[in-house]
Parts: C-alpha cells; sequence; structure tokens
C-alpha cells in the first residue's frame, strides 16, 4: 500500500526524464543512438531504479537520532515519523452528554475530567462551581461541590485527581485552595498553596499529589524558569519542588499571543510531562524532578519568536496547546498554527503597544496538529486535525479520548471517542 501511494509521484518525474532521453536521441542522431543504445538503456534504467527507491522509501521511516548526554536521553525529530504518512487518526464516537438537547444534564464550562477505578468520570464544571459524576455510559450519579468559597463549596474548579483511595482533590483558580472529599462526596478538609497557573494535578501510586504550574514564556529565559512543580505527600506536606516559581507582575499582556510551556503529571507512568513552545520541545521527568528525557521536534513551522516592545514576552505563529499520554506510554502534542497572517497582524499591532494593555490578536487561518510519538521519544506521525472535530480535553486510563465540544447552540458537550491508527486506503 505505502509502495503503491508512494509510486504516483514517480511518474512525473519520469515523465521528464523521457523527454531529456528524447531530446537527447534528437540532437545525437539515430545511428549514435543504435550505436549507443546498451548504454543509454542502462543509464536509464538506473535513474528509473534510483527514482523509484527514493520515492518509495520517502514517506516511511524516521530521519532523527537520539544521544545520550549526562545519563539524559535527547532524541531529536524532524518531519519525518516512523510511520510517514501512512495512518489516519480514527475517532470512534462512543457518547455524548451535555447540550441542550440534553434535558438531564447541562454544562456550563468543562474544564476537566479524571476518571475513578469503577470507570466513572469525574467532570469540573468550571462555570457552575461543581464536579459532575457520570457513569462511563454517559449517565449522570451525583453532583459534588456547590458555589461558594467555604467549606465543601467550590469556586471556579479547575483541575481534579482521585487518589488509590478514592478520596478527590480539587484544584480551584481564584484562591489556589485544594478541597478534599471522599469517594461518596463528602467534604472532608482543605490546604492552600503558593504557585502561577495550575494546569494539571495528579497522584502517584504512594499518594502524593503533583500539582503542575506554569509561567510565561520569556523571551531568552532558561526552560527551568519556565515551570514550577510542587509535590504533598499525603498529609499535606510540601516535600519536593522543582523548577522555578515566577508571579505574574503589572507588566503589558497581550492576550493570545504570549504563551506558556504547558506540564501535566502522568500519573498511569508516573512521569512529569512539559512541552515548550519555542523550541518546541518535550521534557520528561521521573516523579523525584530527575529529568529523563528531552524530545525535540525541529520542524519548520515553529518559527523563531517575534520581540515585541517591551522585549519580555513573544508571539509565533505557533503555539502548543496541550500534551497528553496513552497507557501505553505513546505521548501526544497538540499544537495550533495561526497561519502567516497571524505574525502579520502582531506587527501591525505592535505599533501601538501600550503599557498595561491587553490585545486581541484574531486567528484566521488556525490549524490544529497532533504529533504522536512512541516511548522512546521517536516521532511517529503529523496528524492534522479535521475542522469539524472537537477540542482534545483528556485521556483516559483505559486510552478512551474526551473532547470538549459544542453543539449548534454553543452549549458545551462532552464526547467519549475511541481512538486508532489505522493504515491509509486508496
Amino acid at each position: 500500500m505505502v509502495w503503491f501511494t508512494s509510486f504516483c509521484p514517480v511518474l512525473s518525474q519520469l515523465k521528464y526524464l523521457i523527454k531529456a532521453i528524447s531530446k537527447f536521441i534528437f540532437l545525437s542522431g539515430s545511428r549514435m543512438f543504435l550505436k549507443n543504445r546498451m548504454s543509454i538503456i542502462f543509464f536509464t534504467l538506473t535513474i528509473i531504479i534510483t527514482i523509484v527507491i527514493s520515492q518509495c522509501t520517502r514517506d516511511i521511516g524516521w530521519d532523527g537520532y537520539t544521544t545520550i548526554k549526562d545519563s539524559v536521553k535527547h532524541v531529536y525529530n524532524f518531519e519525518k515519523g516512523l510511520w510517514g504518512n501512512t495512518r489516519e487518526m480514527k475517532f470512534n464516537k462512543l457518547w455524548e452528554v451535555g447540550g441542550r438537547e440534553d434535558s438531564v444534564l447541562m454544562f456550563y464550562q468543562i474544564a476537566n475530567i479524571e476518571t475513578d477505578a469503577h470507570n466513572n468520570i469525574y467532570v469540573v464544571d468550571n462555570g457552575e462551581h461543581c464536579i459532575k459524576v457520570i457513569s462511563e455510559n454517559g449517565a449522570l450519579l451525583r453532583t459534588i461541590g456547590a458555589e461558594g468559597q467555604g467549606p465543601g463549596e467550590l469556586y471556579y474548579p479547575r483541575a481534579i485527581s482521585i487518589n488509590n483511595n478514592g478520596d478527590i482533590y480539587i484544584h480551584q483558580t481564584i484562591n489556589n485552595k485544594i478541597s478534599i472529599f471522599s469517594d461518596d462526596g463528602i467534604f472532608k478538609e482543605f490546604y492552600k498553596f503558593k504557585g502561577s497557573k495550575v494546569t494539571n494535578i495528579g497522584h502517584n501510586p504512594n499518594g502524593d499529589l503533583y500539582i503542575t504550574c506554569n509561567n510565561f514564556s520569556i523571551v531568552g529565559a532558561d526552560h527551568d524558569s519556565l515551570f514550577h512543580i510542587i509535590r504533598y505527600n499525603s498529609t499535606g506536606g510540601s516535600d519536593l519542588q522543582f523548577g522555578k516559581q515566577i508571579f505574574r507582575g503589572t507588566i503589558m499582556k497581550i492576550r493570545n499571543v504570549y504563551s506558556y510551556p504547558f506540564a501535566r503529571y502522568d500519573c498511569v507512568h508516573d512521569r512529569v510531562l512539559l512541552a515548550y513552545d519555542y523550541p518546541y520541545k518535550i521534557s520528561i521527568f521521573s516523579n523525584d524532578g530527575i529529568l529523563k528525557m528531552s524530545i525535540n521536534n525541529k520542524t519548520q513551522r515553529f518559527v523563531p519568536p517575534i520581540l515585541l516592545p517591551d522585549k519580555l514576552y513573544f508571539a509565533t505563529q505557533t503555539h502548543l496547546s496541550a500534551v497528553h499520554s496513552f497507557p501505553n506510554g505513546c505521548i501526544l502534542v497538540i499544537w495550533r498554527d495561526e497561519g502567516d497572517s497571524y505574525a502579520d497582524e502582531v506587527f501591525k499591532q505592535s505599533q501601538s503597544f501600550k503599557q498595561g494593555a491587553t490585545y486581541k490578536i484574531s486567528y484566521k487561518e488556525q490549524k490544529t496538529f497532533y504529533d504522536l510519538y512512541n516511548s522512546d521519544g521517536q516521532l511517529l506521525q503529523r496528524f492534522e486535525k479535521s475542522p469539524d472535530s472537537s477540542d482534545i480535553l483528556a485521556i483516559d486510563k483505559a486510552g478512551c479520548v474526551y473532547m470538549n465540544a459544542i453543539d449548534v447552540n454553543e452549549n458545551p458537550v462532552l464526547q467519549k471517542y475511541e481512538v486508532s491508527f489505522i493504515e491509509k486506503t486508496l
């Protein structure tokens, strides 16, 4: 199949080769051609075979390399992955809940999800300040929390994790508070912590809680200053921190222009994943904060940063959106390409940037891509997201994908899919 699809471009190249040989015959005369016909035929066949082999291998085979330095594995990927361009990323919808047509379950703003040992799904509804628990088949079971800042209340919940005992840990954005509920939804306690932009929380098998925080991406800053990881033990005490903590200052903010790295604790493999915008890179840390692997992608789409007037923030036409992990250890990086008009608009508006102001940069040509890496850090393939599909919100421990969609009336809808990577068909 791959050989056949790769052979098609060969025909166009052979056309030019045949024209060149015909021209050579015409200029040389028929007698000379007959005299040297065996040499010409051999030469022509050699070129044809070379073109065929190069085209047949063009779309398959990894073109990266791996090095080891200071016990850290560095993997360098380029445009071509192990699968070439031979697979399709297929989503098989299992169910969807929410939306105006659902009279039982409606969402205001879905921020995150988590699953427990019984495959129940805990949906963080940021707008309604609660957690909605649904069965693996999509039926509403109960609701945890209500709007407020008192004991047992939630205020803009953002992230959620469930430990081995079934206790539910919920992070709240506004007050940086972790509220703890029992498996049946009874409030137990809470504690506060200092952190910047929390993206994810998760428990390891020992019951330790990891809180991953992102900082602003600052031009010229070390990568260590772009994230901050805090680990709390089962008694609520902080026993490990790595990265650097940076709090927001009163400086110019440009909405949708500056970007964050994206950090996530992967509870299935007990590791921390950290994806950077520029340069495009994924760092994998052990549960005790030791860098184990650095996955680099040299794709040309991630252009050098555009320096803004205050020389603090940067804008590029490509931005990482999220990083996820499959149960088999494969890593999925989601990124967006806003197109050339995005960068042009940044430069245009930069002429009138003012200190402390907020600006909106529109997305005119946005495309979303999924980069899939194996557990060794090698790029398998880059997939372009279908325009009519939704954003991936989470991947559960069984490998099912949850998408945050909206219906025709722009009401939030939660969708559950099985995902597969199948050979392309003609």
